[in-house]
């Protein structure tokens, strides 16, 4: 067998790796409690109510998310609502983006109560804000929200944004807490496979 044919075996395996992406597989088991469904992607996983719905949104900036939604209360705010995005090239700290959401909270509604250094399985670094706002609904009602936003950042600099919230007058009796506790980032690449990859 040739060297150069050897070498174009080598090449096809190390793209067909490359394409499967090993590392982006979460290989243990997501501890999720009776009735929560577990949402897994290359970056982030978590557990959310099975009776919740989920939708795919982008935003003003072009940044995609997943929603997922409680059933509507009566005045047509959702019972508990979290949503994700995730930047899988982010050129910059975990601190960065700490400054740009303190910066920007008063313009978008939001009212930060409390923040605190968190730990996040999978991540490197990760930040967590206890936040209130209102939110006018479809009904015209103007209603007091509660919730926490959570910042992760993985060795490869993937960001990943976990929002959670819910009606003020409901915040202590919602599963928010099951969602924050199962939610996990992908670890950094490692081992002889991933430095193919990374060149």
């Amino acid at each position: 067998m040739s060297y150069l044919f050897r070498f174009a075996v080598l090449a096809s395996l190390v793209a067909g790796v490359a394409w499967w992406q090993p590392w982006r597989q979460f290989t243990d088991s997501l501890h999720r409690e009776p009735g929560f469904r577990e949402h897994v992607t290359d970056e982030y996983r978590l557990a959310y109510p099975s009776e919740w719905t989920t939708v795919r949104k982008r935003d003003r900036q072009g940044t995609f998310w997943e929603e997922f939604n409680g059933p509507a209360t009566e005045n047509g705010a959702y019972s508990g609502q979290a949503r994700v995005a995730a930047w899988t090239r982010w050129p910059y700290q975990l601190q960065d983006k700490l400054v740009q959401y303190r910066a920007s909270a008063g313009r978008n509604g939001y009212r930060i109560l409390k923040e605190e250094r968190i730990v996040v399985k999978g991540a490197v670094a990760a930040h967590r804000f206890e936040v209130a706002q209102q939110t006018r609904t479809a009904t015209g009602a103007l209603v007091p929200l509660r919730g926490t936003e959570t910042f992760a950042l993985t060795a490869d600099h993937i960001l990943v944004d976990l929002s959670v919230r819910a009606p003020e007058k409901d915040y202590g009796t919602t599963r928010l807490p099951q969602i924050l506790a199962s939610f996990e980032v992908r670890q950094a690449p490692n081992g002889l496979i991933d430095k193919v990859k990374n060149g």
